[in-house]
């Protein structure tokens, strides 16, 4: 076995295998750390339209600004909206407008959005499936945690086992749907140090960073039919 801290060539966006054109995709969290790092990623491989979800305006709108200048030779389409994702009502008009806006469905959605804060959640009308037309893919951006004991993150690990568990047997159901047009990965991006790290009072130099390449190119890989064979596994990039 390999460990791998940066990028390696099959996973590298500049391989033409990984092309993500003519592709939606839409990326939770999408605006900082981990998020914005699998956007670039996206951008890198040639994804025609970028959707960032996030709370903050003003990362939105350096986020926004990121990737126009990284992709200024691209016909790369990058929209932002603003909202909290913990509102029901409001992610269904979001998501009801970013439809409206493709004239389609997305055909990729991350969910990196996250936070570390105990309250009730309620299972709602979002979860009843609705089969789409083309074959869709769910990247869900998880931690090690989920599956090793974090003293001091218990709240916060068990609630992403909770859902990590949820995407697999969404899957299960998917699988049974014609022509199973659902594909489900759950990912530990790596130790990525990111500001939402700074700001949890993590030492830097007390832990050996991954590399983002490596981040950001495993995200964009486990879109390829190639990586099919991966889902509904826990896979560490």
């Amino acid at each position: 076995r390999t460990l791998h801290r940066t990028s390696y060539p099959e996973i590298d966006p500049a391989n033409p295998d990984n092309s993500a054109s003519g592709k939606s995709v839409v990326i939770s969290g999408g605006a900082t750390g981990i998020g914005l790092n699998i956007a670039r990623a996206f951008a890198a491989v040639g994804a025609t339209t970028i959707i960032l979800l996030a709370r903050r305006q003003e990362v939105l709108d350096e986020a926004f600004a990121t990737l126009r200048a990284v992709n200024l030779k691209r016909k790369i389409e990058v929209w932002t909206y603003c909202f909290d994702i913990r509102n029901a009502a409001a992610t269904e008009d979001v998501f009801t407008a970013i439809r409206m806006r493709l004239g389609k469905d997305m055909d990729i959605l991350v969910t990196s959005a996250a936070m570390a804060a105990q309250g009730d959640t309620t299972l709602e009308s979002s979860t009843r499936p609705r089969t789409p037309g083309r074959s869709k893919i769910i990247l869900d951006v998880t931690i090690v945690s989920a599956y090793m004991q974090l003293p001091g993150r218990a709240m916060y690990s068990a609630s992403k086992a909770a859902f990590t568990n949820l995407m697999r047997h969404l899957q299960a159901e998917a699988d049974r749907l014609p022509g199973a047009p659902i594909r489900i990965h759950s990912f530990h991006p790596g130790a990525i140090w990111t500001p939402a790290t700074a700001r949890a009072g993590v030492i830097r130099d007390a832990v050996e960073w991954d590399d983002k390449s490596l981040l950001s190119g495993f995200a964009a890989w486990l879109t390829r039919k190639a990586a099919s064979f991966l889902k509904r596994r826990f896979v560490r990039a």
